[in-house]
């Protein structure tokens, strides 16, 4: 035979075990949040640690050549495509050489050095794909990353 009194204590211990379960559910939620976080930030610092230094500092044998790339009407450029593609937000813009040196240092470990921009023309043709836009660019690279650059669009320049 229950009594009312029994009762009462068997629903105490009841809200007691699911109080005890409830935040045993959260603490594990806390912990299991935490331990993710440490994993990820673990990962981030061993990845930082085994960075390469840039392929002009590796090639200390090797000499600098000159290329140019000449963008053309209607044809969008590898580094404008990336940046529209990649998830990367500025307060303020990069300019045309900050947007080289990111693109060909994350997407092929090549370092981009003298960036010029020379101006051919202020008169052009805007036929899509055969007129260039009026200006070139120059930059030096290591000699190994030459067909890595010719593959984007770049010429060798005979010095």
């Amino acid at each position: 035979m229950v009594t009312l009194m029994s009762f009462k204590v068997n629903i105490k211990y009841l809200y007691l075990w699911r109080l005890y379960a409830f935040m045993n559910s959260k603490i594990t939620y806390v912990l299991s949040i935490l331990a993710f976080s440490l994993v990820i930030v673990l990962s981030l610092l061993i990845s930082g640690c085994t960075k390469t230094l840039p392929s002009s500092l590796n090639n200390t044998t090797g000499k600098l050549v000159l290329v140019e790339y000449t963008p053309m009407q209607c044809v969008v450029t590898p580094w404008a495509a990336w940046l529209t593609n990649s998830s990367i937000r500025f307060i303020k813009a990069p300019t045309d050489q900050e947007l080289l040196t990111m693109f060909y240092g994350q997407e092929y470990n090549i370092t981009l050095t003298n960036i010029t921009i020379i101006k051919i023309s202020d008169v052009t043709c805007m036929a899509c794909g055969v007129c260039s836009k009026g200006y070139n660019i120059d930059a030096y690279i290591a000699d190994k990353d030459i067909h890595v650059m010719n593959d984007t669009g770049w010429k060798m320049l005979n010095q």
